[in-house]
């Protein structure tokens, strides 16, 4: 049964009957009634004497709990208290027929809701939200920092693109509460961090069904890149792109490198020192050369490996695979070769059509060929003493000085023909530091050494040496003209 009021027994009049005493003015507690006087308002408070209604001068009622009167009652008169109580209609949702909530709803407790809810204002609840079946929501707000899971896993499905927008331009990837992995957004740049120290960025996938590391940074390398291993270990197949500019290729029993250029022939490799190309290897189609590189194609110096059904053979090249006939020297006068092993002789170009000047010797010639004759002596070489001591062989020719001194005897100057010789150059030895090994890094130990350093021409610091030679095969012809 619907009611208004205190409850389905208080109605909303009350009347408490109370019998009065000599000069009684203080009426209050519990009536014929057994109910304990209560008022909210004095206003909804009637007082009556034996039936009469008293003006509201007649007494007072201010307490909320005693009514007074201004003048005391007589014995056995009946005081009559009526309270009416005061009450607002409440401004609530149907339960069975719903409604809507125009202004913000505040729970305290657990809203549970089985079936659905719309929500115009805001929906403030300082509980739990128990939503079993999923929550249908276009926008969400919210006021503090986290989203907890108690168990299990999180799966964001969106029907679209899913937008992660961070006004710091930073996304943070945390386990627990230590930070490992930074998405960052620098001025335009897309930079991923590792957070943790020494730990690296890792790419992996499925090689079939097989998980394979295809990359990582090493970044206890100083971020070199790894591809194929996992370490900067030489010995470990895979390819490492340092930081510092090194890189290391290493295979088990095939090829490392392929360098493949189609179409038009040219350089597969440039070698620069402080950004100058000092060298290069070229390739055409039967050919590979090994060049350096001068500013002037003519002083450029290289070997062409060439091999093709008709011809194998090395020959001297000029940028890429040009090949140069009769400009440059094998060896020179301060670097030069040791023995030279070869099935047959040296061919010397001697065609007529290639020659001028062509006179027979003089006399003064031939009588320095006929000195030269004499001149010829036996020795050891004193670089060979150093190595082989008595082991050193004895070696035959003409001492260089000699054959210049015979030359001036005649009043001819020896450096006028080509069987006598004199080079000089300049030299210096420089020291190279010691190398301690990194095996992280590759780098193998090596002793500190000193090298020499050779420049044709006159050099500061360097110091200048000079060395006599002769040509045999037009000494010994110049020998045989006399005979």
């Amino acid at each position: 049964m619907a009611y208004l009021g205190v409850s389905p027994s208080n109605g909303v009049r009350q009347k408490h009957t109370y019998t009065a005493t000599a000069s009684q003015t203080s009426f209050s507690g519990a009536g014929a009634e057994n109910i304990t006087l209560s008022y909210k308002d004095s206003n909804y408070v009637d007082v009556y004497q034996n039936g009469v209604k008293l003006s509201e001068a007649d007494y007072t009622a201010t307490t909320g709990t005693t009514v007074v009167l201004a003048t005391g009652a007589t014995v056995s008169d009946m005081i009559e208290v009526v309270v009416y109580d005061v009450f607002s209609v409440a401004d609530t949702v149907s339960k069975a027929d719903g409604g809507t909530f125009d202004g913000n709803v505040t729970m305290g407790g657990t809203l549970d809701v089985t079936g659905n809810g719309t929500v115009g204002g805001t929906l403030g609840i300082t509980g739990a939200v128990t939503a079993n079946a999923g929550v249908n929501i276009d926008n969400i707000t919210i006021d503090g920092t986290e989203i907890d899971l108690s168990s299990g896993n999180l799966t964001i499905d969106v029907a679209g693109q899913l937008v992660i927008n961070s006004d710091s331009g930073q996304v943070v990837l945390q386990d627990d509460t230590v930070n490992w992995g930074n998405l960052q957004n620098s001025s335009g740049d897309f930079v991923i961090e590792s957070l943790g120290a020494d730990k690296d960025i890792i790419f992996k996938g499925l090689d079939g069904s097989s998980t394979i590391e295809a990359a990582r940074f090493d970044m206890s390398g100083a971020g070199s890149l790894l591809v194929g291993k996992a370490n900067t270990t030489a010995g470990v197949t895979g390819i490492e792109l340092e930081t510092s500019g090194t890189i290391v290729s290493t295979r088990d029993g095939n090829t490392n490198i392929f360098l493949n250029r189609t179409s038009s022939a040219g350089n597969l490799i440039e070698f620069r020192k402080d950004n100058t190309a000092v060298g290069t290897i070229s390739t055409d189609f039967d050919t590979i050369a090994i060049t350096g590189n001068a500013t002037t194609a003519s002083h450029t110096s290289g070997l062409a490996f060439v091999s093709s059904s008709s011809a194998q053979r090395i020959v001297p090249c000029q940028q890429g695979t040009s090949i140069a006939d009769d400009t440059m020297n094998l060896g020179g006068s301060g670097q030069r070769f040791d023995d030279i092993h070869a099935s047959n002789g040296t061919i010397q170009t001697s065609d007529r059509n290639e020659k001028q000047d062509i006179e027979e010797l003089n006399d003064a010639e031939k009588r320095v060929a006929v000195v030269a004759k004499g001149l010829m002596r036996k020795f050891r070489w004193k670089s060979k003493v150093e190595i082989k001591g008595d082991n050193a062989r004895t070696h035959f020719g003409i001492i260089a000085q000699d054959l210049e001194d015979a030359f001036k005897a005649e009043g001819l100057d020896a450096t006028k023909y080509a069987m006598f010789c004199s080079d000089t150059w300049w030299e210096k030895e420089i020291t190279v530091d010691a190398v301690e090994a990194d095996e992280e890094k590759g780098i193998e130990a090596k002793d500190a050494y000193t090298r020499r350093d050779v420049r044709e021409e006159a050099t500061e610091g360097y110091t200048e040496k000079t060395r006599l030679g002769v040509r045999y095969s037009e000494l010994l012809a110049f020998i045989i003209s006399a005979i």
